[in-house]
């Protein structure tokens, strides 16, 4: 009876281990529902949480939408430069995602004619290519991973909670009784991303 429990365990989890092998690519999961990001930020010209800390030579444009920077408008109530000593170090973004389209175009003929886009009155650009961008409300320090290096982001929907990183996502949902369930999906078999 005991050997089957243990059986039983082992290949329940055998789906969240992976082969060995590189680490996954890391992610940055963006959707209406994200309220928080955490990664690498760029903090000159335009406001960017980057997948990886090397995004000096990054160009959007050769990554799958997932492992391309996520632009970020300013919304913190505070100048720009106040967010500089952040640049270059891994930081947590709270707020909101919204369509790029959906940022009012500025006021002016010339911003009509170019296309410029504006939140209060905070230009927004879309370097990252990802038709949404992310209105932040606070960006602060972040910790480092201990072994790979990935992103997170969280998300909320209908009283489900998900919390998703380039390792694995872990959803937890209310069940019909409304005791919450939790599922795993993995993709390596190290968890250095223990949610903190």
């Amino acid at each position: 009876m005991g050997r089957l429990i243990i059986l039983s365990l082992m290949a329940a989890s055998a789906g969240c281990v992976s082969k060995p092998g590189a680490p996954p690519a890391p992610e940055i999961v963006l959707d209406k529902n994200t309220v928080q990001l955490e990664g690498w930020f760029s903090a000159r010209g335009e406001w960017m949480v980057n997948t990886t800390q090397a995004y000096e030579s990054y160009n959007p444009g050769d990554k799958p939408v997932n492992q391309r920077c996520v632009s970020l408008v300013n919304a913190t109530g505070s100048d720009r430069r106040d967010s500089a000593a952040l640049d270059g170090k891994r930081v947590v973004v709270t707020g909101f995602a919204m369509d790029y389209y959906d940022v009012p175009l500025g006021p002016t003929k010339m911003d009509q004619i170019m296309m410029r886009r504006y939140y209060k009155g905070e230009p927004v650009f879309d370097f990252c290519q990802r038709q949404v961008v992310f209105i932040a409300n606070t960006v602060r320090l972040g910790t480092l991973p201990t072994s790979f290096d990935f992103t997170r982001t969280r998300t909320r929907s209908a009283g489900t909670a998900q919390i998703s990183s380039g390792l694995h996502t872990n959803r937890i949902t209310p069940a019909a009784d409304g005791a919450p369930t939790s599922s795993c999906t993995c993709r390596t078999a190290s968890h250095a991303d223990r949610w903190r």
